[in-house]
């Protein structure tokens, strides 16, 4: 197996200087160009990277290291994989525990039970390939004791949700949705809810309003 080389750059001010340097390493032959994400230090890489995959072509990019306990693992496996896509594949990853990232702000590096967790939603995030179905069923709290609820902020409506139903409850991703539903409605009629909505997986959605691709629906009885 033959050797690879990378450099590491730190996300320090100027960030022109960043890209400077991961073009430099390009133009001499390194494979990989890599920085920081202690956000508390330098600057936000999460935003300089992507300027630095608008300007080099061929070196791949990422942080030497992330850590699931600063940033959600959902939204950083969302970043790389949107990246990927505009870098044209030369995204890695490095991941570790949070020394510095989270020291600087109080907080002890996460622990390896709580790091493999975490990794392990990052993983399932990053599994899926671009032409894969993927859908998402999002519980949310539209009407309440016999009134429309649209006109309620979102993140109110939240919150009271999070009052009625358990948290991991809320959100269900899946690859697909198909039956059996029963234990997700069955859940769902154990907190009292009534009825749901459902739409076609291309309608689109218009927070705040009712559509006619919207179906109400009694919740079954079993």
């Amino acid at each position: 197996m033959a050797l690879s080389f990378g450099v590491t750059v730190l996300p320090d001010p100027p960030y022109t200087r960043m890209i400077e340097l991961m073009q430099l390493a390009e133009r001499h032959g390194f494979e990989y160009a890599w920085t920081y994400d202690s956000h508390m230090l330098w600057q936000e890489s999460f935003a300089t990277l992507p300027l630095a995959a608008d300007r080099t072509e061929r070196i791949k990019l990422g942080h030497f290291v992330t850590n699931p306990g600063i940033r959600d693992p959902t939204i950083t496996a969302s970043w790389y994989a949107t990246m990927q896509d505009l870098s044209n594949g030369r995204m890695v990853m490095g991941i570790g525990r949070g020394d510095s990232s989270r020291r600087v702000v109080g907080l002890k590096p996460v622990r390896v039970a709580e790091f493999e967790a975490r990794r392990a939603v990052e993983r399932a995030a990053l599994a899926f390939e671009p032409e894969d179905i993927v859908s998402i069923v999002v519980v949310d709290l539209l009407w309440l004791d016999g009134q429309w609820l649209l006109d309620v902020p979102l993140l109110e409506r939240k919150r009271v949700l999070e009052g009625i139903v358990p948290a991991e409850q809320l959100v269900r991703p899946s690859p697909y949705v198909r039956e059996p539903l029963g234990s997700w409605i069955g859940s769902w009629r154990a907190q009292r809810f009534q009825a749901m909505s459902f739409k076609a997986a291309n309608s689109r959605y218009r927070p705040g309003e009712t559509a006619d691709d919207w179906t109400l629906a009694d919740l079954p009885r079993r």
